[in-house]
């Protein structure tokens, strides 16, 4: 018997919360991509891979997409191309896939992005949300084959994030993405074996490297009837050394300079009279002449913004937010009329107004252009090309977007930032137990069905035998 069980107050089914990672990436969403791409012809596999290879990654924090290799080694596919899938895709699939697999692939995308939250605000407002997100997972996939509600065990993990999360927080706190990551020392530890005993070479090569966390971190151990540890020299070198500590994961926090610029490349820095900025348009007054264009600026988030990024702008003793993009970011040429009347940077912005009603398909909040040009002011002064193409698909509308509610990163912000009826999760249907009974008996007449054709099948196979 696993001796695990005989620890006091150890519950295995309440203390061991639901995994993300392989509930989820490697569950339903993998469940989903399945259904999807199976039913493509060739040239819909082709239209699709040209769609998600358009998709604009700026907010997203996902790899480089290669939509052409997610596509050829679709069935062999890992957690990072299903978590950027289950961001995308749903822009993606129309008229590519049923008015049922839609619903599908818009229900897990909901229900993925609030689980990758880190922190929650309000966590009973959040459980409510997260129990019909979880309910509308479910009736998708039974929509579309209610068999898989009891042959999908991952499926029936679901419902049980509600309780998991109220006992111990966020569940990617749970995920366990960072451990699969140290495969690769668990591998490399097996090549350095010499193969006589590889597993006890493993735990060993394994228990040398936590002694020696143990020991530099500062740790204690039993010696001669005494708790000691190592000398201050010994522990400094944990504070000292930068290698030690990466590999250790200790990484100082960075420091997060709001309202930051950086600017272009020397080669590439443009000077341009003020007149030529489209922040004169709206900025009237301006006696500085020359300025710079600049790359990106830093965001209070810690996000580096960039030339048409997305971002939200209060103004100070606002309670309003402002959401626009980019369009100009621009710093004064200190040459210009020397230092001691230097202006602050600026930062143009193009607005657009939040859409009362979500969007009809994606039920997501929409945004519209506003005519004014507006900008804030920052407090802070201071590859190689190849000759292969790759198709895309450019929208010629430039003044209606969707704010994609399936994003991973910033979410909790998003939430936090947009009004409540715009996010907030309605139950595909109203009456569940109704419409569950329903399935229910199309499920017990299909069983029915195969149980007369095996039966069948049987008798036939029993009667041959018996012939001969």
């Amino acid at each position: 018997m696993n001796p695990l069980l005989d620890i006091a107050g150890l519950d295995p089914t309440q203390d061991t919360p639901v995994e993300i990672l392989h509930t989820i990436l490697l569950g339903i969403i993998k469940y989903v991509w399945y259904m999807f791409h199976t039913s493509l012809s060739d040239a819909q596999k082709n239209l699709f891979v040209i769609r998600l290879q358009s998709t604009d990654l700026d907010g997203l924090t996902v790899p480089p997409l290669r939509a052409a290799y997610i596509m050829q080694y679709r069935q062999n596919l890992i957690g990072k191309h299903f978590k950027t899938l289950m961001q995308t895709m749903v822009f993606h699939v129309h008229d590519l896939v049923t008015p049922e697999q839609f619903v599908l692939i818009k229900a897990v995308g909901d229900l993925a992005a609030v689980l990758w939250v880190s922190e929650i605000d309000d966590m009973e407002k959040f459980l409510k949300d997260l129990e019909v997100l979880i309910g509308n997972a479910l009736d998708a996939f039974a929509a579309i084959d209610p068999s898989k509600i009891t042959k999908k065990v991952k499926l029936h993990l679901l419902p049980h994030l509600v309780s998991d999360i109220r006992r111990f927080g966020p569940a990617v706190r749970n995920s366990t993405e960072v451990f699969e990551c140290f495969n690769a020392i668990f591998r490399m530890c097996s090549i350095y074996s010499n193969h006589q005993a590889p597993s006890r070479d493993i735990a060993r090569k394994f228990a040398s490297m936590s002694r020696m966390k143990h020991i530099i971190s500062g740790g204690f151990w039993l010696e001669g009837g005494k708790w000691i540890q190592a000398s201050l020299q010994v522990r400094q070198v944990i504070m000292s050394d930068p290698v030690v500590q990466r590999h250790l994961g200790w990484v100082a926090p960075n420091v997060i300079r709001y309202g930051e610029m950086k600017s272009l490349a020397h080669k590439k820095t443009i000077s341009r009279p003020w007149s030529s900025t489209q922040a004169a348009t709206v900025l009237r007054g301006m006696t500085w002449k020359i300025w710079n264009d600049n790359s990106s600026v830093v965001a209070q988030s810690g996000d580096v913004c960039k030339i048409g990024s997305w971002v939200a702008v209060r103004q100070d003793g606002s309670t309003e937010f402002m959401i626009g993009r980019i369009i100009e970011l621009l710093s004064p040429t200190v040459e210009d009329n020397g230092p001691s009347s230097i202006p602050d940077n600026l930062v143009t912005i193009e607005q657009f107004l939040l859409g009362e009603n979500r969007h009809p398909d994606f039920d997501m909040p929409v945004l519209r252009k506003s005519d004014p040009i507006t900008y804030i002011v920052t407090k802070t002064k201071e590859r190689i090309e190849t000759g292969n193409t790759v198709s895309v698909m450019v929208h010629g509308d430039d003044s209606h977007f969707v704010i994609n509610l399936h994003g991973l990163h910033n979410a909790a912000l998003i939430r936090r930032l947009l009004p409540r009826d715009l996010t907030a999760p309605s139950a595909i249907h109203a009456d569940r137990e109704a419409w569950h009974n329903e399935l229910a008996i199309e499920v017990r007449s299909i069983l029915q069905d195969k149980r007369k054709v095996a039966q069948e099948k049987r008798t036939e196979t029993t009667r041959c035998k018996s012939t001969f």
